[in-house]
């Protein structure tokens, strides 16, 4: 499945905010510090959440209280979430669109926890194609298409903490069902990747997927790359050698296995149903200027970063991750190795999309503006993201050219700017759809 348009609201400060990645590869949310961007991302992973979660899990995500928004614009917001995609499963391209909303909980009995909201519309993707409605929900008054010939009226009984859209899936004769079970297995992966031994946390890694993952000591970047190098050699020598294009000083990179029961005998009862691992995995790194291999944790912060969000990348191709999603992924490095890991990450994968978030002016050098969404400035402490306006994106590119100045730090000034200028936020920015 090929993302192409992300919104979200609801969900702590964050207002209502579009993401689109037709055409681009990698997407930068920039904002100041403290603004809300880990917001947009963790939203991004509950909705996805919540779509896989049980009934009774989806009640407690509804009452999850640190979630619910108690911004004043925005404590009667219910949570929305909406995805567009484009699928070429049964052989043709189609374009389908899927939202729902929810209550948070209240204070007032019978009022909230509650799915109040909920579409599924599919179009073959071609000029002059029209949506089909396959689910439509409103309340308690729920609706699906049964067949290819009929309309969306045939009546659907779902409880208020279930989604239609499970439901209609396991309906065995419905045409659409390979579309609801992509929308089902939606794979998004938010990293931080600040510790080396931190494992690659997949957010919403299905229990059904969970005979393909290792959880018995966490998937960290040695075990990984030493299972990456036994299954898949190509992606292997692909991480390998980006990671020496991008750090010439580093020689050689090699990946071992120890046994720590070797070389002493273990006395273990015939009779145990499971014996732990026992299996040490290391990275050693020769880099050119020193006289022996030394272990991963010698490397520089910023080489570190670097093998982490490489990792991270090919561990997401491998899963079929539909959004990987990095914060603050200049931390540590240069910003002219950014401007080649920026390269690196977008010959990797053409269907990865990669979302990160930065309150540094560096990352704006190297990314075009159509890839760039901006904390738009408000007074009431909501967190929402646009892009410029295409002919506003012209004219602040001249601008900066012929003044000579740094394209960062003048979209840094120019929302500081904005922020007591209601009429002029609308004229630069594309409006919120």
């Amino acid at each position: 499945m090929k993302i192409l348009e992300i919104t979200c609201s609801g969900y702590k400060n964050l207002g209502r905010t579009t993401i689109n990645f037709i055409g681009n590869r990698i997407i930068a949310v920039i904002a100041p510090n403290n603004y809300g961007k880990s917001n947009l991302l963790e939203a991004f992973a509950f909705a996805v959440d919540f779509i896989q979660a049980s009934p009774v899990q989806k009640k407690r995500m509804m009452e999850y209280i640190p979630s619910i928004p108690i911004r004043t614009l925005l404590d009667k917001e219910n949570f929305f979430f909406e995805v567009t995609a484009e699928s070429g499963y049964s052989g043709k391209p189609v374009i389908m669109k899927y939202n729902f909303s929810f209550a948070w909980k209240k204070t007032k009995e019978g009022t909230g926890s509650r799915v109040i909201s909920e579409e599924l519309l599919i179009k073959e993707n071609g000029s002059g194609a029209k949506y089909r409605t396959c689910i439509l929900r409103d309340n308690d008054n729920i609706k699906y298409l049964r067949s290819e010939t009929g309309r969306c009226d045939s009546p659907l009984r779902v409880a208020v903490d279930e989604l239609a859209l499970v439901k209609v899936a396991n309906i065995e004769s419905v045409f659409y069902s390979w579309i609801l079970d992509e929308i089902i297995k939606l794979k998004f992966s938010v990293q931080q990747l600040m510790d080396i031994n931190q494992s690659f946390r997949l957010i919403n890694l299905p229990l059904r997927n969970a005979h393909t993952h290792d959880f018995d000591s966490g998937r960290n970047i040695r075990k990984f790359l030493y299972f990456l190098k036994q299954r898949d050699k190509r992606k292997y020598n692909l991480l390998i050698n980006s990671m020496k294009e991008l750090i010439p000083e580093i020689e050689s990179i090699e990946i071992i296995e120890a046994d720590l029961r070797s070389g002493y005998s273990v006395q273990t009862p015939p009779d145990v149903p499971f014996l732990l691992p026992d299996k040490f995995y290391d990275i050693r790194v020769k880099e050119i200027n020193n006289n022996q291999e030394t272990g991963i944790e010698f490397l520089s912060r910023g080489s570190l970063r670097i093998l982490m969000i490489l990792a991270s990348a090919i561990d997401a191709m491998e899963q079929g991750v539909d959004l990987l999603a990095i914060e603050e992924l200049e931390t540590a490095i240069h910003p002219q190795l950014l401007q080649r890991l920026l390269i690196v990450l977008t010959g990797l994968e053409p269907e990865l999309k990669i979302l990160t978030t930065s309150h540094s002016p560096d990352l704006l050098q190297y990314l075009p503006l159509s890839c760039i969404y901006l904390g738009i400035p408000n007074s009431g402490g909501i967190a929402a993201f646009g892009k410029l306006k295409n002919q506003k994106q012209k004219s602040v590119m001249k601008y900066v050219t012929d003044a000579e100045l740094n394209l960062g730090e003048y979209l840094f000034d120019l929302m500081l700017d904005l922020e007591n200028d209601p009429e002029r936020k609308e004229d630069m920015f594309e409006p919120v759809s």
